[in-house]
């Protein structure tokens, strides 16, 4: 075929298989055999046929018919439903026939949000549904993930989310109607991840949000599970949305921001489902749980997170917030029994009629200050205030005066009121209630009658303290961090990620702070998440409590490649201009197989940017061995380790006989290549041997790579 034809073919071709995509109609997977449709209300359906053919879609008694439009698109609305638990067939016509079999009609909610409304029946880990909820019919209790509707049956559970079951099981038990949940959720998952990137970009401009939301990970960028989850099934017909997310934007620092970006995020879907089902604009019921978490880690922005949850309640119309505050403080709580159901009071009491229900704890309604007290008024008191500990006084109140410097205070119930006082502060400005615990736990002060929780709160718009870090947590007496390098230096990177992990000494210790870097073998490539190495088991090894004795921060870049020197200089470099307390005097680096071998030729290509080495199980590079013989080297080896066990003993021979008396070597009898980490991370003195060594002690002064 000559290289002319050859575009043509290719044209001809690409366009027979679109040609073919839209042969016959379709309709995307929220539409299939079981479902639930939506009663009461309009009920869009629509899907993709040849460009200009015919339609008509035929269900109930409704025959409703259009064309598709020039790029193959067709929507039809059917009129509102009436609940049926009669098993229906739905047939939608072209020039090829669908039928969708055994579809009743009820109520539809969609289920959304990150890990916790993620989390699903699993019996390995101790979560199931009790035997007995199978004892009544379950048939019309219906869910959908994107691998089409399903019954709930004991097999079938272990696709269900356990919020949304435990949500749908009350509407199913008190309204005895159909309940269809469709779930969308992705873990780890912030926010903005769920509204379509360009409503993000304008919010994040309007509240001053870095470019990259602090969150720059594949998974939780701008508009990225919007695009994959919940455009598709945009504007399939419901009753409403519950949700369940909030953790990652508590951990990326826009907890604070929170307080606009829900509010923001409701309106945004209110809005395009009205717009894309051409229908009037319904602010459908949205209920989300508070998050409960107070750990992983202690300091994220988990106590504005929550307060931004309940003052969206006040700015966002038909919206509901179940406070789960008594079943943290993990960040993913066992009993997600609660959540559900207090989601499911909000229902029942807005949606479906039950007004006697009290469907919340109280929430703060106003502050009166007065000689010295602050005069507290809740909403949702039910059959009155009380304390979870019996009595009338209160415990997890504090006050402030306009500096916002919190001092605990006595509290106490008197009638339908709270009032906050201290001896401390003659003139308070400020109240909060359950702000943050010293030792996080679930305990709660005040509830109404009922039993239900209040909300936490605070009366103060200060944001709170920021560092610039994205995530930081706890592990062993080291803090971690994930450090998101500049697009200026990301350009220069050649397989190495953008981000890397960064453990910092919890308590800081006098003077400068070494710095380890420590680099991963070949199965760190395939890791598709730079947390996913918090588990690596070299990390593992320095983060003991035990090595603490040294404190030192630790630095684990991730490659998808061999290791680039260039590339980690330019890291390197970052690093030490964004953390001027390191020690450039105490720069180490340690691999193990492929991070033995990376950790081997940077320090070759920079040979006093060191103060020592220590490379594992690598074969290792003897062309420069001049530039390294005063550099101080503890390599590791094991006798059935192959070709690395006979080229890193030709190496110390070689440092050797140039003069060096800084490198040693530790065979270790037997070993193979896969058991030698494991070995040369239990050698004695190891750590005190790395921390000895320093530029200063070979008489070298510190040079940076720029």
């Amino acid at each position: 075929m000559s290289n002319r034809l050859k575009p043509l073919v290719f044209a001809v071709c690409t366009i027979a298989c679109a040609s073919t995509a839209l042969a016959e109609v379709a309709l995307p997977a929220v539409f299939g055999d079981n479902m639930v449709l939506q009663r009461e209300l309009p009920v869009p359906v629509w899907g993709t046929a040849p460009p200009g053919e015919k339609v008509t879609v035929s269900f109930a008694g409704q025959t409703v018919a259009t064309a598709a439009d020039g790029r193959g698109k067709w929507m039809v609305t059917l009129t509102p439903l009436k609940t049926s638990t009669t098993e229906k067939t739905m047939t939608i016509a072209g020039s090829s026939t669908v039928t969708f079999s055994g579809v009743v009609v009820g109520e539809v909610w969609l289920c959304s949000g990150q890990s916790n409304m993620a989390g699903k029946f699993v019996k390995s880990k101790g979560r199931s549904i009790e035997p007995k909820a199978f004892e009544q019919d379950l048939t019309r209790f219906r869910f959908t993930t994107r691998l089409g509707w399903k019954a709930l049956t004991p097999q079938s559970q272990q696709f269900l989310s356990c919020v949304a079951y435990y949500f749908g099981i009350e509407l199913y038990r008190e309204l005895k109607v159909p309940v269809g949940l469709i779930l969308r959720y992705n873990s780890g998952t912030p926010i903005q991840a769920w509204m379509p990137g360009d409503a993000c970009e304008v919010i994040r401009k309007k509240l001053n949000i870095p470019q990259d939301w602090k969150d720059d990970a594949a998974n939780r960028r701008p508009g990225v599970q919007f695009d994959d989850k919940i455009a598709p099934i945009l504007p399939v017909a419901f009753r409403g949305v519950i949700w369940y997310q909030g953790e990652r934007n508590a951990k990326a620092q826009t907890g604070w921001e929170y307080r606009h970006l829900l509010p923001f995020h409701i309106k945004t879907w209110r809005e395009l489902w009205a717009r894309r089902a051409g229908l009037k604009p319904r602010n459908f019921p949205f209920y989300y749980v508070q998050v409960p978490t107070q750990e992983s880690p202690v300091d994220a922005e988990w106590p504005w997170l929550r307060d931004a949850m309940r003052r969206a309640l006040d700015t966002t119309e038909n919206t509901g917030m179940a406070v789960y505050y008594d079943h943290g403080p993990s960040l993913h709580p066992t009993n997600k029994q609660p959540a559900g159901k207090r989601l499911s009071l909000w229902a029942l009491a807005r949606d479906y009629g039950r007004k006697d229900l009290v469907h919340c704890g109280p929430l703060l309604d106003k502050v009166r200050m007065e000689t010295g007290k602050a005069i507290l008024t809740f909403t949702h008191v039910g059959g009155g205030l009380r304390s979870a500990s019996g009595g009338k006084r209160l415990k997890f109140f504090e006050l402030a005066g306009k500096d916002g410097k919190y001092v605990p205070a006595d509290a106490r119930i008197e009638g339908d009121t709270v009032v906050v006082q201290s001896e401390a502060l003659p003139r308070p400005v400020y109240v909060r209630y359950l702000f943050r615990k010293p030792k996080p736990d679930p305990q709660v002060s005040l509830i109404n009658a009922e039993g239900l929780p209040a909300s936490s709160f605070m009366t103060d718009d200060f944001k709170p303290p920021r560092d610039g870090t994205c995530g930081s947590e706890k592990q062993g007496n080291l803090r971690l961090e994930v450090v998101t390098f500049p697009q200026d230096v990301q350009a220069g990177f050649k397989d190495l990620n953008k981000q890397a992990l960064l453990y910092q000494p919890i308590e800081k210790p006098e003077g400068k702070t070494p710095l380890i870097i420590l680099l991963h073998g070949a199965g760190g490539t395939q890791k598709k998440d730079i947390s996913s190495f918090k588990g690596n088991r070299d990390v593992k090894w320095l983060v003991k409590p035990e090595n603490s004795r040294y404190p030192a921060k630790i630095l684990v870049p991730q490659s998808v490649g061999l290791w680039d020197p260039d590339s980690l200089n330019k890291m390197l470099d970052h690093i030490l201009v964004t953390n001027s307390d390191i020690d450039k005097d105490r720069l180490y680096c340690i691999g193990y197989s492929m991070g033995g071998k990376g950790t081997w030729e940077w320090a070759m290509s920079s040979p006093k940017r060191f103060a020592a080495i220590i490379p594992v199980a690598f074969i290792p590079d003897l062309s420069k061995l001049k530039d390294m013989v005063d550099l101080p080297i503890w390599a590791m080896v094991g006798t059935r380790d192959r070709r690395r066990a006979q080229a890193i003993p030709k190496m110390e021979k070689a440092l050797k006989e140039l003069g060096s008396t800084a490198v040693r070597t530790t065979i270790f009898e037997g070993a193979n290549h896969a058991s030698t980490a494991a070995k040369a991370w239990a050698v004695e003195g190891l750590l005190d041997w790395l921390f000895a060594q320093s530029l200063k002690k070979r008489g070298v002064q510190p040079v940076s790579k720029k």
